[in-house]
């Protein structure tokens, strides 16, 4: 009877970390894929941000180009937009302000909001 308890809880314990080691394995193959994705998107808004919006904010978002310091255009990394909502970004960004145009129709959702994310980057000096 003792030898079978023994056995019992040595096959328990193999199941078990068994279990534990698959679930570990699990957990780093989704965080890799997440990390791959979340480069992906983050190339994807240097390449909107870029094509879109740099040449008056400047790539590094202080709106220090010749054609930002001409339209007024935001320093992305003021206290003003490190404090805006990422809502408010994104409304920026579909509906335009001032002299910036609205980008609501020439862009998809998704790419506004990776627009928004990457804009609360640059504000955070990311």
């Amino acid at each position: 009877m003792k030898k079978a308890r023994v056995i019992a809880v040595i096959i328990f314990f193999v199941f078990s970390s068994a279990w534990f080691i698959q679930a570990a394995v699990l957990s780093a193959s989704q965080k890799a894929i997440e990390s791959k994705s979340a480069q992906k998107g983050l190339q994807k808004a240097k390449e909107l941000f870029s094509k879109h919006c740099a040449r008056c904010h400047g790539e590094d978002g202080k709106a220090e180009t010749q054609e930002g310091l001409d339209l007024g255009a935001t320093d992305l990394t003021s206290e003003r937009v490190k404090k805006m909502s990422r809502a408010k970004i994104i409304s920026t960004i579909k509906e335009g302000k001032g002299a910036m145009p609205s980008f609501g129709k020439e862009l998809s959702k998704s790419e506004i909001s990776l627009l928004a994310d990457y804009v609360q980057k640059i504000s955070k000096g990311e």
